[in-house]
């Protein structure tokens, strides 16, 4: 009986099949248990969530409030003194002042911004020789008194009167005038006296008397010094004080 036989190219068929077969099997097996890949580290250029949120603004400082001028620096007091007077604020602080030698036209204008008006002007006549022509700047209840210079005669500084101040009430508007003494217009005369004037007589222009105080420091000197002036107070027929100026006692 023949024998039966395979065909001999049949069996390297085979076994590349199985060969196939085996490496398919190992491809799955990797491709299930592959790890899934990392995800993509963010390039140099990109913004990291921190980066991408914007910060908070810095709240913005509120401007320091510059204080505006206050009335307080407008004058309300004016005191007399030997040698001027000063002007003060309400906290008593200075504004001004003016020596009785000083050029008249600052303090003019000073107390014409401190009374709220413009002055007045007149003339007083002098003797020609001891005392000048002042000009007289005349606002209500106070006057100011300047000699005029002329251009061959003596300055200011060369005569122990170059100025005086006359008061007759005691506040022009808003600003009060102070003498020393604590006097005051309305004042019993009295008040004057219990100073210690230097002398007393009738007034050559009220119906009253008239005193005057600190007669020593009314001195003439040569050369001048810084000039200083005497208190000369007038009263009334009621005997109360009617008006206080501070001049060189010697002039009346």
């Amino acid at each position: 009986m023949a024998e039966s036989r395979r065909p001999r190219n049949l069996i390297p068929l085979l076994t590349f099949a199985g060969v196939l077969a085996i490496a398919a099997v190992i491809a799955i097996v990797l491709l299930l248990n592959r790890a899934p890949a990392p995800a993509a580290a963010p390039g140099a250029g990109s913004p990291t969530p921190e980066a991408s949120t914007p910060s908070p603004a810095a709240p913005t400082p509120a401007p320091s409030e510059t204080p505006s001028p206050s009335a307080d620096a407008s004058v309300r007091q004016i005191t007399l003194t030997a040698e001027g007077f000063d002007a003060v604020d309400r906290g008593g602080n200075p504004v001004f002042s003016f020596a009785w030698s000083d050029e008249p036209e600052t303090a003019v204008a000073a107390l014409s911004e401190a009374f709220g008006s413009e002055p007045t002007k007149g003339l007083q006549d002098g003797d020609g020789s001891h005392f000048p022509d002042y000009t007289l700047w005349q606002w209500s209840g106070f006057e100011l008194g300047t000699m005029v210079e002329t251009p061959d005669g003596k300055t200011r500084t060369e005569y122990d009167a170059p100025a005086f101040a006359t008061f007759t009430a005691n506040a022009v508007g808003d600003v009060e005038i102070v003498a020393e003494f604590g006097l005051r217009i309305g004042d019993p005369l009295d008040e004057a006296r219990a100073a210690g004037p230097h002398e007393e007589f009738p007034s050559p222009f009220t119906d009253g008397q008239r005193l005057i105080l600190e007669q020593d420091r009314s001195v003439t000197t040569d050369p001048p010094t810084t000039p200083r002036v005497s208190i000369i107070i007038d009263g009334d027929k009621a005997d109360r004080i009617s008006s206080i100026a501070y001049e060189f006692a010697s002039k009346l």
